[in-house]
């Protein structure tokens, strides 16, 4: 009987923390793709023109939201709506556009212990949500980071 006992509550454990793994593997994969697009905003007048990588944040910002809130199926306010997996709302803690800095430049947010060194322009967002377990009995808060950086080759002996 202990056994038995023992067993089924191993497997529930085993079920539950598969179920906020799987959670948190959406949320990471939905930021990476989030940030990608917000990076991908870049100002391709900029670039021709000035061989420079400029990305408008507030284009950036609006991709990184639409993408976010498309993939994980929240509302425009980022709480999670009818066809969601997830239960509670989602914060943006950071978003921030690099694209006008000395490279290689580094960023530290000791709140939430996250820092990334940047080679090359790009985006950088930091999400924070509670994920539940199965059975709705605990709770647990996750901040999850995501960062994307644009890298072009330009040559000298374009055009000649």
């Amino acid at each position: 009987m202990f056994a038995t006992i023992l067993f089924i509550s191993l497997a529930s454990f085993v079920v539950s923390e598969g179920y906020k793994n799987v959670q948190q593997h959406k949320i990471k994969t939905a930021m990476n793709r989030a940030v990608k697009s917000a990076s991908l905003q870049y100002d391709e007048d900029v670039l021709s023109n000035e061989a420079k990588i400029v990305i408008p944040e507030s284009t950036a910002k609006n991709a990184f939201e639409t993408y976010l809130t498309d993939n994980l199926k929240l509302t425009d306010d980022l709480k999670p709506n009818d066809e969601s997996i997830f239960e509670n709302q989602f914060e943006i803690v950071y978003f921030q556009v690099i694209d006008d800095e000395t490279f290689p430049y580094t960023v530290k947010y000791n709140d939430v212990n996250f820092n990334h060194t940047f080679e090359n322009p790009g985006v950088l967002a930091v999400v924070k949500t509670t994920v539940d377990d199965l059975w709705g009995t605990d709770e647990t808060s996750y901040y999850v980071p995501a960062v994307s950086e644009i890298n072009f080759k330009i040559s000298e002996e374009a055009g000649s």
